[in-house]
């Protein structure tokens, strides 16, 4: 796809389209793995055994049901935020020194149920609804809101499938269908008319093949780093994340090279253990030293294989003096093909 005769405005248009085709001949019943069985948890079950279950589940929420029905959902953003409120009531570095023993203070018995988010505040679809309508749901409305980072679909009521009676998917579901609609390893099911699915994978592969480059030139992509210093208490990693929205921190070298990377995960990973203490929590301990890198050379398609297939949600882009110049989350690259950008506002307004 040769980008340069076109206007910012044009390439918004077209990247749009193409989402178009993608999306709309595939249906959200048809794209879960089902082979993969759904964990899901009760309102009553305690915050530490949700925790620990998404750890060792590695998945990043959890969907709650009641007498077999979805009644909400918590996730690595529930989390954040209860943990970022509760550490903003104690004052910050000045919290009481117990306080900070998360499972025997911070968090004492709270419930999944007690900081879920709702029903009322899921994007939900029904199973014959097409993916791009169902993608459009997981856009926040208004610009700073955490983004929707899981769609549910409820089969219909005909269909004889066990309780739950509904599926969610991920922005990893659809970064994994985009590169194996791109390596023509789309099962069947996905796009069931031929016409329809050989349209599909042409545009795929001619979007797929532009470089990250060529669309920084064009629009905005990615995001400025949220840059914390290495030496960081964790409680302040938190409340950096959970204010700018981002599930990730980023520590740098002085030449501005990524030295680590914290991200929820990790952040699920201190809390698995019953005896965690925040006030003994450096960022240095906790971060990842292996930062997951792409440059300007590399393609939308090798963006993505990474995305999907090393469960990689944030993605540092390094500059030719291999700087953190910017972070791709992975909401970000689904977000081109839809029209909107992570905070809900257009794409044109950002634009460099």
């Amino acid at each position: 796809m040769a980008i340069s005769p076109f206007s910012q405005g044009d390439l918004l248009s077209r990247l749009r389209a193409a989402g178009s085709e993608i999306f709309s001949g595939v249906l959200c019943r048809s794209l879960p793995d089902s082979a993969v069985t759904l964990e899901t948890i009760s309102p009553e079950e305690t915050l530490f055994d949700a925790v620990n279950r998404m750890w060792w589940r590695q998945v990043g929420a959890l969907p709650v049901v009641q007498d077999g029905e979805l009644v909400g959902c918590f996730s690595e953003e529930d989390l954040l935020r209860v943990m970022a409120e509760r550490l903003a009531d104690l004052g910050g570095e000045s919290a009481p020194n117990d306080a900070l023993r998360v499972w025997h203070a911070l968090l004492r018995d709270l419930r999944a149920g007690e900081v879920m988010t709702p029903l009322s505040c899921l994007p939900i679809v029904s199973a014959d609804t097409s993916l791009w309508e169902g993608l459009q749901r997981c856009s926040p409305a208004t610009p700073g809101e955490a983004q929707n980072r899981y769609l549910f679909v409820v089969n219909s009521e005909s269909e004889q499938a066990p309780k739950p009676n509904f599926h969610m998917l991920s922005f990893r579901d659809v970064a994994r269908f985009l590169t194996r609609l791109y390596d023509g390893r789309c099962p069947p099911q996905w796009c069931e008319n031929p016409i329809q699915r050989a349209r599909a994978q042409a545009t795929v592969r001619e979007i797929l093949d532009l470089r990250i480059g060529e669309l920084r030139r064009h629009i905005a992509f990615g995001h400025a780093p949220v840059i914390v210093p290495a030496d960081s208490s964790v409680q302040d990693a938190i409340a950096v994340m959970w204010e700018t929205r981002r599930g990730y921190v980023l520590a740098l070298f002085a030449d501005g090279a990524p030295l680590g990377i914290c991200t929820r995960r990790d952040i699920l990973h201190l809390l698995a253990d019953p005896f965690v203490h925040l006030g003994r929590a450096r960022l240095l301990d906790l971060m990842s030293p292996q930062v997951k890198t792409v440059t300007t050379l590399d393609t939308l398609c090798g963006l993505f294989k990474f995305m999907a297939l090393e469960a990689c949600r944030h993605m540092t882009l390094l500059d030719r003096k291999d700087r953190a110049a910017a972070v791709i989350s992975i909401w970000e690259g689904v977000g081109i093909l839809l029209g909107t950008d992570p905070d809900g506002a257009s794409r044109t307004a950002h634009a460099a």
